[in-house]
């Protein structure tokens, strides 16, 4: 469990034998889905035109040493959570 100090005392980010969950949230055409190649070893068809990624893509992180294990989420692009679109509903469902 990886634990932390901030200005409200000690956080724990995740729940012991919970696999942890990064995800890549961000503007349209900003490198989300180059990151997650990069880092995840992952095939995501990167292209620079709307409608192109609505869904989102998981792929395992290796663990650091004596870690637990990680996947890595990449996420649709998107301009807020107000909308209404595909790419919103998406990436609102992750979140909740």
């Amino acid at each position: 469990m990886a634990t932390g100090n901030n200005c409200h005392g000690s956080t724990s980010y995740s729940n012991p034998g919970e696999q942890q969950t990064l995800a890549l949230l961000g503007m349209p055409n900003t490198g989300k889905s180059t990151l997650y190649n990069r880092f995840a070893g992952g095939n995501a068809l990167i292209a620079n035109w709307p409608g192109f990624t609505v869904e989102m893509m998981r792929a395992p992180l290796p663990p650091p040493a004596g870690g637990e294990s990680r996947q890595l989420v990449d996420l649709p692009g998107i301009h807020d959570l107000d909308g209404l679109s595909a790419y919103e509903a998406v990436v609102k469902e992750f979140l909740h």
